[in-house]
């Protein structure tokens, strides 16, 4: 990934370096690898890995063809025969968790800084984990795959603050121990290079303008989206990423489920006031 740069930040070395735009400035803070890979002679030496062997195959299948134009191959790898008895939001292997039909409620919130936190994405995702508290023979299976201290079910942000907001949330739960010693959440420049066997990720932006922030670069997007290894859950605002965002990495998600809808790996599931509901 490349290095995070604020708005206001790349606002001000625009200014400096006499750029009409901030956009104008993406291209010179990309990572220093990307460059390198990129370069002449980074085209004669550099090599692709194509065979990934860490995530499902219909997650892997959908980073392929949204990040790496369908390059990217799956591995065998066995999964666990553990994903039986499952709450609404995990019975696919890939769902998104769609808080649209909250309206405005569906909005982020501004927090420190320039970070946001999504209450209900928060909210959705700590009932999600309730829902799968109540499963103890899935917990207790879990356990089983994992070692000791590691985590099986992360929870990615793709802000700082809705970590710090989802955190707050989750103490005040009472979901049990063994769930939490299960549980990571953090954001998603700590994860690259991690995995867990359940990747829950809470993408947070939401609001009228439909305004993509930083999640208009892949980068990011593929690090969270790739994390997982059997399951992934994307909790987020489906109306940000249509029509104008379309062409965006999330936009690109969502095309690749709906096309593939009939396809029982793919499931979009509606967050209302009171339950997750899925789409039919």
């Amino acid at each position: 990934m490349p290095p995070l740069y604020s708005e206001p930040h790349k606002k001000a070395l625009a200014r400096k370096l006499g750029l009409s735009s901030s956009d104008d400035i993406d291209e010179l803070i990309e990572s220093d690898f990307s460059r390198a890979f990129s370069s002449h002679y980074g085209s004669q030496i550099g090599a692709k890995l194509l065979v990934q062997y860490r995530m499902a195959p219909a997650i892997g299948t959908m980073v392929s063809q949204c990040f790496y134009q369908g390059e990217l191959e799956n591995g065998g790898r066995i999964i666990p025969d553990i994903y039986q008895d499952l709450p609404e939001g995990l019975s696919a292997s890939v769902t998104w968790l769609d808080t649209s039909l909250l309206g405005k409620k569906a909005h982020h919130q501004n927090g420190s800084g320039s970070s946001i936190y999504n209450e209900a994405e928060a909210d959705a995702i700590v009932e999600l984990l309730q829902q799968i508290d109540e499963k103890s023979e899935l917990v207790g299976s879990l356990f089983e795959q994992v070692k000791d201290g590691e985590a099986a079910i992360g929870v990615i942000c793709m802000y700082a603050e809705q970590k710090r907001c989802l955190r707050q949330k989750v103490k005040k739960a009472g979901l049990s121990e063994a769930l939490l010693a299960l549980l990571k959440i953090d954001t998603v420049d700590s994860y690259q290079g991690k995995e867990n066997r359940i990747i829950i990720l809470s993408i947070s932006r939401s609001d009228l303008k439909q305004s993509p922030g930083f999640l208009r670069q892949p980068n990011r997007i593929n690090v969270g989206l790739s994390r997982a290894m059997d399951r992934l859950v994307i909790v987020g605002d489906k109306r940000v990423w249509q029509g104008k965002n379309i062409g965006l990495p999330f936009g690109q998600v969502i095309k690749y489920m709906e096309n593939h809808s009939a396809d029982s790996e793919y499931a979009f599931v509606n967050v209302t006031t009171t339950k997750l509901k899925k789409v039919s």
